[in-house]
């Protein structure tokens, strides 16, 4: 049996070798090669000859003239052709074919690294749309953070101010000195519209923090959803049957075959018996 095909994801050029032995029709039936036996045998290995002191079987009419021999012949050809096919796995997620030679086991195990491939280059494709927000998020918590320090350092100093100008102008009245009450009041007003700025700055930075924290909550969400895709489609297999043309079926040998069988005569009690015992 020849398998070939020869596609972009597809490349078999295989050989089958097989040899089958089956019983031969009874009447005008005809041989039923689905029950053939499958022997693990060569040609050169059949023997011509018999074992000295063998007995053969008779020759069933069915199988005595040559045209019925190539009449079977033929009808082993056209089952083969038919039924015969060369079974390979295909991995959907991967749009992998197992080998002709690869087993099982070590088709799975290719799929699963070429699926971690696929996978992790997914992901990375998925981090990549992500990472140019999450940058641009970034920066502006930097800036949010930066101009809320900038924004507590100027309430600092004008509390400072404010605490020093109320002492100048406390210190004023009780000398005797004149000096103006509203510059004290001008920078305790100074000092509450700078707490306004803080509040401000604090509410900027928490807003950048929960957008940020959002936005890698949903980038951990997909990414956890694209490996749980991988895991769950990488068993899942089916089977491509890779059939012969009809040219492709070759029958090397087409013969009337004696098979070596053990004729045992044993007593069961008073009662001779005799059993057929295979043997090879």
């Amino acid at each position: 049996m020849h398998f070939v095909k020869n596609t972009q994801a597809i490349q078999v050029d295989e050989y089958e070798d097989m040899t089958l032995l089956a019983q031969p029709p009874q009447g005008l039936g005809t041989v039923h090669w689905d029950d053939a036996e499958a022997l693990d045998i060569r040609i050169r290995e059949l023997l011509d000859r018999a074992e000295p002191d063998a007995f053969f079987d008779e020759l069933p009419d069915t199988i005595n003239e040559s045209k019925k021999l190539t009449t079977l012949r033929n009808a082993l050809s056209d089952y083969l052709y038919r039924a015969r096919s060369l079974r390979l796995l295909y991995n959907p997620a991967t749009k992998l074919y197992s080998r002709p030679d690869e087993s099982e086991r070590e088709f799975r195990a290719r799929v699963s690294q070429v699926a971690r491939e696929l996978r992790d280059a997914e992901v990375d494709t998925l981090e990549g749309r992500y990472r140019s927000r999450i940058r641009t998020l970034e920066d502006r918590l930097r800036n949010a953070r930066v101009a809320l320090e900038r924004s507590e350092n100027t309430a600092r100093q004008r509390k400072q101010d404010a605490l020093i100008t109320a002492g100048e102008t406390v210190f004023s009245l009780f000398s005797g000195r004149r000096r103006s009450i509203s510059s004290a009041a001008r920078k305790v007003t100074q000092a509450t519209t700078t707490k306004s700025d803080i509040n401000a700055a604090e509410e900027k930075v928490s807003d950048v923090e929960s957008d940020l924290e959002a936005m890698r909550t949903q980038l951990k969400r997909e990414t956890e959803a694209i490996v749980e895709r991988w895991e769950s489609t990488i068993d899942t297999f089916e089977e491509m049957p890779i059939t012969p043309r009809r040219t492709d079926v070759q029958v090397s040998l087409f013969a009337l075959a004696w098979v070596p069988t053990w004729y045992i005569v044993y007593r069961s009690g008073n009662v001779t018996q005799t059993a057929a015992v295979p043997a090879y």
